[in-house]
């Protein structure tokens, strides 16, 4: 049973990895928490962070990769994660998001 009242307060559990995101205005490059590039593993989430405005940005999160019934699985991140860039390219096997810190 999950309590509930104004004593608690619940959050989702996302099962996610953190990730550090760079972009210096021409490129956008993605970092795990022991500082191994994961740009080429998640190429998408690049490519929208090259088409942000800004003309630098670090942005901290945790990424979340979603199961085919659209919840968070960190079994999809760790098949993502341990993907060959080359294999990725050609299949996605999971939808992933950064949520900010």
């Amino acid at each position: 049973m999950i309590p509930n009242g104004p004593d608690w307060v619940h959050q989702v559990k996302w099962d996610g990895v953190r990730l550090l995101a760079y972009y210096d205005g021409h490129e956008a490059r993605l970092f795990n928490r022991r500082q191994h590039e994961r740009t080429l593993q998640y190429p998408e989430l690049a490519s929208s962070i090259h088409a942000s405005p800004a003309s630098s940005l670090i942005l901290d999160g945790e990424l979340i990769a979603l199961d085919t019934n659209g919840r968070p699985s960190f079994h999809e991140i760790m098949k993502r994660d341990r993907t060959t860039p080359t294999a990725h390219a050609k299949q996605q096997t999971a939808y992933v998001f950064l949520y900010g810190f």
